[in-house]
């Protein structure tokens, strides 16, 4: 089965400081070739970029009720009168909060599961060509 195209959906995070915040430059991605995993990545510096990648199913779930333990936390909030989403995102040395659109969030999810429907990942997975990789390796 031919991978459709990914999905990379341009996004503006708001990183929430001590009573302020900074707009962060990132995208949301979605590749069927990783038909389980989304990635954020975020423009840190001129030429700083951080990758989180993390479940599809948690960040759909994080739009309704908070989800996660550990490194990512994803819940919805309302800020403003507007419909957000949190991620907390942590490292060992330190942590960031982040705030985006509830609505940009679900408008990736449902083009992502418009491509990989919920259920069908498995289908999407090139087993043989990782094994094959791995040997190789």
């Amino acid at each position: 089965m031919q991978s459709p195209a990914p999905i990379i959906t341009e996004v503006t995070l708001a990183l929430l400081t001590d009573g302020d915040q900074i707009s962060v430059g990132a995208r949301l991605g979605y590749d069927a070739g990783d038909p389980y995993a989304v990635s954020l990545e975020m423009v840190t510096g001129p030429e700083d970029v951080v990758v989180w990648s993390f479940s599809r199913d948690l960040l759909s779930s994080g739009t309704r009720e908070s989800v996660g333990d550990g490194d990512i936390r994803i819940s919805p909030v309302r800020r403003g009168g507007l419909a957000r989403i949190s991620l907390e995102l942590r490292t060992p040395t330190g942590e960031a909060v982040l705030e985006a659109s509830l609505a940009e969030i679900v408008e990736f999810l449902s083009a992502s599961y418009e491509v990989v429907p919920s259920g069908t990942e498995s289908s999407y997975l090139d087993l043989d060509g990782l094994l094959a990789r791995l040997l190789a390796a």
